[in-house]
Parts: C-alpha cells; structure tokens; sequence
C-alpha cells in the first residue's frame, strides 16, 4: 500500500488489488489515516451509504473519504473535510466520443486539441468533483466547465484539483474545497480575511 501526503488530505493506493478485500482495505486506510490525525477511528459498523451511493462513517468527527478504483489500482482519499477522488487506468477506447458526450464544449475542444492523456486528466478530475459532492456521474456532468484558458482549474467551482503520483497508465485526481486567500484586496489595500 503507497501513501500520498496531500497537506489537506491523504491517498492510499494499493496497485495490485482485488475487489473481494475492498471493505477491509478500507477500513485497514481509516485507520491509518486516524492514527496519522490522532483521532479514534470508527468502526465497520458505522459505515453507511448515501441515496446516491457514496459511502461515508456516520458517526461525529468521523474523517471524510472518497473510493476509487480501475483495472487492478485501488485507492482512497482521506480529509478532516469534504473529498473527491477518482483513479482511472487508460486503456483503448473511443475517448473522443465520450468526451462528446460528457464534457462541456470548452472541455471537448481542450481534449480533442491535447490527446488522449489530456481527456483523462479531464475525466478524473470531473469525476473527482461529482464525488465531492456525493452526486455521481447523471445528465448534469457535461453542465460544469473545469477548462480554463487551456488549464483545468476548478476556481469557478470553490474547489481545488490535486494530481497524486500513480503507476504509469493510470490518471487521478483529488478534489477538495478551495482554500479562502488570507488576505483580500478592498479597494486596494490588503485586509486579513477571518476563516
């Protein structure tokens, strides 16, 4: 199992992993992640599902998490806060199409002008923010624009995207909440802004 310190948050990959371990490997990533935070880790018993099918601890304090995997990568992204994650093996497929589909215009014309490696990032990073907010992937994915000027930025949505290291082939991303700037401009001069 790799680790992946992120600041905010942590992933933990296992890159030759099998869907029949994914309750006990989760739980075996909660309780690393808890040790790390100094915090009690909840039990198996607690863990439940949302309408849409995101898995959460439902219990107070309880640290936020995000699942993901694809061909034999598994991975999962921990935060005190609100998380996003999504890992995704390239493999032969008509990505022109499906960014078609699903992306938004100004997101098709950045994939079909960068590549196939450009639509992944694209995707994951997508991906990443429709589990953040626990919705999945419905008839609103094309809807939302992360293309900005060429870049993925996720500014006009609040939330930041995070590239932790994967095996070759393979694309993810981590979607968090953007981080408020400590200081702000009013009619030019520089005020402290309170969290």
């Amino acid at each position: 199992m790799r680790e992946f310190d992120g600041g905010r948050f942590r992933v933990y990959l296992d890159e030759n992993a099998s869907e029949e371990e994914g309750g006990a490997r989760l739980m075996a990533c909660a309780a690393l992640f808890c040790a790390r935070m100094g915090i009690p880790c909840p039990g198996e018993e607690t863990l439940k599902r949302a309408p849409q099918g995101k898995p959460y601890f439902d219990v107070p304090g309880a640290p936020r998490f995000s699942v993901s995997h694809s061909g034999r990568v598994w991975g999962a992204a921990f935060s005190p806060d609100r998380i996003g994650f999504d890992v995704e093996r390239m493999k032969a497929r008509d990505w022109q199409s499906v960014a078609g589909r699903f992306f938004h215009p100004a997101e098709r014309e950045m994939a079909l002008a960068g590549g196939e490696a450009v639509f992944f990032s694209l995707w994951t990073a997508k991906e990443s923010y429709v589990k953040y907010l626990g919705t999945g992937i419905d008839e609103t994915f094309s809807s939302f624009c992360i293309a900005v000027n060429g870049k993925i930025s996720g500014d006009a949505l609040g939330v930041t995207f995070s590239w932790p290291p994967v095996p070759e082939g393979y694309f993810a991303s981590v979607c968090t909440a953007a981080e408020r700037p400590l200081f702000a401009r009013a009619g030019g001069a520089a005020r402290v802004m309170r969290p």
